[in-house]
């Protein structure tokens, strides 16, 4: 259901750990960047010295959503600086966070919420016309979700004004 969006995460050099497990668990997702990162120390690995391994980013859509912003919050999860919730959202994040949802999402006003809520900078991303399950076949919020991280935790100057360009938010 996510692959395309999974690959536009990696065409822009993001690994991609997917939890599949349908909860809101943050130990969830915090247990596959472990795998990931536990990767770049195995030399019998195709990743082995070959990732940025002190910071990243986590995702998440509907549940997921949710579970990646209780993941920045997690203690285990410090070394997450910042969080797209799309479609869902865990209330009080306090790292950088992108909140996407639709006007059409039945999920908004949780959104919403998550992004009022936020003690970091915070995005509230609006797309038109799509339903919960639509925002995960977006281009448009695949496009700035991978755009927001790339932004943020790269530090890409490009990608940070693609997200101010869409979002119309001047914070960097």
């Amino acid at each position: 259901e996510y692959g395309e969006y999974y690959q536009q995460l990696a065409s822009h050099g993001f690994v991609v750990a997917a939890s599949h497990s349908g909860t809101s668990n943050a130990s969830t997702i915090l247990a596959s960047v472990q795998e990931v990162l536990a990767l770049n120390n195995n030399s019998f690995s195709p990743l082995f010295k070959k990732l940025e391994t002190g910071t990243y980013g986590v995702i998440g859509k509907s549940l997921g959503g949710k579970a990646a912003g209780d993941a920045v919050l997690n203690p285990e999860g410090t070394g997450a600086i910042a969080v797209a919730m799309i479609g869902f959202a865990a209330p009080g994040v306090d790292e950088p966070a992108l909140c996407a949802t639709s006007d059409s999402d039945v999920y908004q006003s949780n959104v919403l919420n998550g992004y009022d809520t936020a003690t970091s900078d915070a995005i509230y991303a609006e797309a038109t016309g799509l339903t919960h399950m639509d925002l995960s076949h977006s281009v448009e919020i695949a496009e700035l979700s991978t755009s927001f991280m790339r932004c943020y935790v790269r530090g890409d100057d490009d990608a940070c004004t693609y997200v101010q360009n869409v979002t119309g938010k001047d914070f960097w």
